[in-house]
């Protein structure tokens, strides 16, 4: 796995068990973002996105936590469509 995604929402959430399990799934670089998933600025999220090649498979803890599903939706399928897999550790 290339890489790998935590977020949390505010600075006192602790992302350690987010982290923890990415690195238990071989995720060998792990980023992690302090934001809210309804924000549509996310800087750490644009660096991982634009860091990503064909056959990459970014990983995040839980794909339910977008305020937004349709920002999801379309996410997903830009990836897809640069040959790029997706993983949830939470959703299958």
């Amino acid at each position: 796995v290339t890489c790998s995604a935590s977020r949390v929402s505010t600075v006192d959430q602790q992302p350690q068990l987010q982290i923890d399990a990415l690195k238990a799934a071989s995720c060998y670089r792990v980023f992690t973002e302090i934001a809210s998933g309804a924000r549509t600025d996310r800087p750490t999220l644009t660096l991982v996105l634009d860091q990503l090649r064909p056959g990459d498979t970014p990983v995040v803890w839980s794909s339910t936590a977008s305020a937004a599903p349709s920002a999801l939706v379309d996410t997903v399928t830009g990836l897809a469509d640069r040959g790029i897999r997706f993983r949830s550790l939470q959703e299958a």
